[in-house]
């Protein structure tokens, strides 16, 4: 494949990073830890209003028919600058899997107020005590001409702003669906959780909530793959996170050695700070390979179970690799909180985890190996 961006691509990229870099400094300060506060009404209003929320919508749907590949390069740039807001919950988790499996005209007009920012939307992909996205606990259950949904969801990325949920449930027959769930719906309950970068998500409890039957994603034959396309987008989408944060963080490192002097000598200058510095570039690299492939064949809707997890693996290794580094070669300014450092270093560690950490990614992959 190409690694080199599209015009279209550069487009989308430059486009979002002068909004976040409009916003960058206002989340860095304590406050910011402050969940209630986290996400910014601006910047979120600014991207309605420029179309990024319509990446992944079909122009039918008031959309711009982009997809995964321009989706990654806004995320990269969110990555870098830490923009406060729900970019990859509303197109990744939740519009663009409208987009593709939506078969009513109700789930359309979510897909079509997301992309116009009027109603936020995610999609809730962990449970307690969950080893993979599939091995199910919530339930759906017949009742009349749609479904009793029961179980609780951990981590849902903006849970607690979302108008729609996108539940996975394990059916009577035993296959896996994915239904659109209206929070106001009776039975719904969430609380807040505070992730390690300040983000606020949801602990979600459904108990016997009532789903209609159009609001079930897919049709028969499709309903089985709904949740495995929705979790390889996820990975990947955290992997274009990561990319961004951790190359921000080697830069800010790389300016930082250059200027520091010890001993008459720039810090840039010792090899045990260049060896360091290289390690953390060339892990960055195979993280933005893995990642773009992935991406690349997602975009052209190939199933990337392995690609996606590879991304991912790469992602958290990336995080605690460029974490740990980049505050040894800083030392002590590494922690100031006025500082942008300790900003990226919490959003790393989130992203190290979210979705599956490395060791999860292996084990996945491994079982997949075994089983072919």
């Amino acid at each position: 494949m190409d690694f080199q961006p599209t015009d279209l691509q550069r487009s989308v990229a430059d486009l979002a990073d002068r909004l976040l870099r409009d916003a960058a400094g206002e989340g860095r300060s304590i406050a910011a830890l402050d969940s209630a506060r986290w996400y910014d009404a601006a910047l979120h209003r600014q991207f309605a209003d420029s179309g990024l929320y319509g990446i992944g919508v079909p122009e039918a749907l008031g959309g711009s028919g982009l997809g995964m590949r321009e989706a990654c390069s806004v995320l990269e740039r969110i990555g870098a600058h830490g923009g406060r807001v729900p970019f990859l919950s509303n197109v990744v988790l939740a519009a663009m899997p409208l987009a593709r499996f939506g078969r009513s005209a109700r789930q359309s007009d979510v897909a079509r107020r997301v992309a116009s920012g009027s109603l936020c939307a995610t999609a809730t992909l962990d449970e307690p005590a969950m080893e993979t996205p599939f091995g199910l606990a919530t339930t759906a259950v017949r009742s009349g001409d749609g479904f009793l949904l029961s179980g609780i969801k951990t981590s849902v990325a903006a849970g607690m702003m979302a108008d729609f949920v996108l539940v996975p449930a394990r059916m009577e027959d035993g296959e896996s669906g994915l239904f659109l769930v209206d929070v106001t719906s009776s039975g719904v309950a969430r609380e807040l959780q505070v992730s390690a970068d300040g983000s606020p998500e949801a602990l979600m409890t459904l108990d016997a909530v009532p789903v209609a039957g159009d609001m079930v994603l897919g049709d028969e034959a499709e309903r089985a793959s709904v949740l495995d396309w929705i979790v390889q987008r996820a990975r990947v989408a955290v992997a274009a996170c990561q990319l961004g944060a951790a190359r921000r963080a080697l830069g800010i490192t790389a300016e930082w050695v250059n200027q520091r002097e010890q001993f008459g000598r720039s810090l840039a200058s010792s090899p045990m700070v260049a060896l360091r510095a290289a390690d953390v570039y060339i892990a960055i690299e195979a993280l933005r390979l893995t990642m773009w492939h992935a991406a690349d064949l997602l975009a052209a809707d190939i199933p990337a179970p392995d690609e996606a997890s590879s991304a991912k693996y790469w992602a958290s290794e990336v995080g605690s690799l460029t974490a740990a580094t980049t505050h040894l070669l800083q030392g002590g300014i590494g922690v100031v909180m006025e500082s942008e450092l300790p900003w990226l270093t919490l959003r790393q560690r989130h992203l190290e985890f979210q979705f599956g950490a490395a060791r999860q990614q292996l084990a996945e992959m491994g079982a997949r190996l075994a089983a072919a």
